[in-house]
């Protein structure tokens, strides 16, 4: 074994160091964007970067041993759609298992899959200043003309999204150690398209959905983030997932769907008023025909939260984008804190950090998190009951988090300069 293959194999942190070597490596090989993914996250990859406006994912496995469709598949299902990703990278020290080449090849995917391993890896590396520098390496043997191994993508892609830009509501809670952030309940519905750039007729014989995950949120402590949404038109298909681990739906009931050539085809899904109350991880499948051959496609997997009546929740309106960063500290706040802001205020709706108001009078932002009040006039509207707030009205503090805000909030620059005569809220 090489230098530098030895180097990687027999480091104490082997796994965080072979993740570092490939920033290190993106770094050099001219991406922007290049960020390095934190320990515990839950999103498929170590390592993202950007080049020629495409993203690249890396996924590391330093392992004794090859890496396996135990190890890879639960990364992949979280980017199938080619929106989160346009390139796939595996690196791994000894390289993929046959079980997963035999995955790989039959090209499920909507982007293409690059391995590097082995005589690949040790070649970039040595053509990486910043990663032999980081594994204390001066002059490394050069090897040339050695490729990696691509894996290219399906001809047919399958891509499904949020269907309204940002949601109207995510939900934060605890599971174990780690914060999940999970689409609510609320107007969830999502757009899938399928397009065929080929000259063949594709033949979608099942739409299905898949529950990977289920976990009750009952007597949980839940934090809703929201903002207000417009009306929303009917959709094709509603869908009410499993609550049990694996469990499918089906949902176009034996109906073809035919992708004809070079057209799209949409989809849209619902989630049903019946759904179980609870955490999902669901991802869509659409089983497919091609000249006789069979093969199946894969969304993102979509992280949901329907609330329950037993849940601990509170909900806070926010202002043009979600925060996440003081999310862990409310769901840690003591119980004395935690009932102050779960408490329902007469007339009052509750935000977390600047109100609509303090954004449109340009009202200076502190330099820690804050939960605020708007009061306004009740009033019934299209039959439901809306909180009419005017512009001119000044928040009122409820409380400081005393939590320090690091990320950047939205502005009336951000607003566009809007101006509004009066504001109208409804919490979920």
């Amino acid at each position: 074994m090489s230098l530098i293959l030895t180097k990687l194999n027999e480091s104490v942190s082997k796994g965080a160091l072979l993740e570092w070597i490939v920033y290190d490596l993106f770094t050099d090989m001219n991406f922007s964007n290049v960020r390095r993914q934190k320990g515990g996250s839950q999103y498929g990859y170590d390592v993202v970067g950007y080049k020629d406006d495409k993203c690249w994912k890396a996924e590391c496995k330093n392992l004794s041993a090859e890496a396996t469709i135990n190890d890879i598949a639960p990364k992949l299902v979280w980017h199938y759609d080619s929106d989160n990703v346009q390139r796939f990278v595996i690196v791994s020290m000894n390289g993929i298992s046959n079980d997963l080449y035999h995955l790989l090849e039959k090209q499920l995917f909507s982007f293409p899959i690059e391995i590097w391993a082995g005589e690949f890896l040790e070649k970039i590396i040595s053509e990486s200043p910043s990663a032999l520098k980081r594994l204390e390496i001066e002059k490394p043997l050069l090897i040339k003309n050695v490729t990696p191994l691509i894996f290219e993508a399906n001809d047919l892609r399958f891509e499904v999204f949020y269907s309204r830009g940002l949601p109207f509501s995510y939900d934060y809670f605890k599971l174990g150690d780690k914060v999940v952030k999970a689409y609510s309940e609320v107007d969830f519905r999502l757009t899938a398209v399928l397009t065929n750039t080929t000259n063949r007729t594709f033949t979608v014989q099942e739409i299905i959905v898949r529950t990977l995950r289920y976990e009750s949120t009952d007597n949980m402590r839940i934090l809703r983030q929201f903002k207000q949404k417009g009306n929303i038109e009917p959709l094709r298909l509603v869908f009410t997932p499993k609550h049990n681990h694996n469990g499918e739906t089906y949902l176009n009931e034996d109906n073809l769907l035919l992708v004809k050539s070079n057209t799209e085809e949409f989809i849209e899904f619902k989630l049903s008023g019946t759904c179980k109350p609870g955490y999902y991880e669901l991802i869509f499948e659409i089983n497919c025909l091609d000249r006789g051959r069979s093969f199946s496609l894969c969304s993102t997997v979509f992280p949901l939260h329907k609330k329950s009546n037993r849940s601990d929740m509170t909900s806070l309106c926010i202002i043009g984008k979600y925060y996440d960063t003081p999310v862990l500290d409310i769901l840690n706040l003591d119980s004395k804190l935690w009932h102050k802001i779960k408490r329902n205020y007469d007339y009052k709706i509750k935000f977390l950090g600047q109100t609509d108001n303090d954004l449109i009078q340009n009202k200076e932002i502190g330099s820690s998190w804050t939960i605020n009040l708007l009061k306004g006039k009740k009033e019934k509207e299209n039959g439901a009951t809306v909180l009419t707030v005017k512009t001119s009205r000044q928040s009122e503090l409820l409380m400081d988090l005393k939590i320090p805000i690091e990320e950047k909030i939205f502005t009336i620059k951000d607003a566009n300069n809007e101006v509004y005569s009066r504001l109208r809220y409804i919490e979920p």
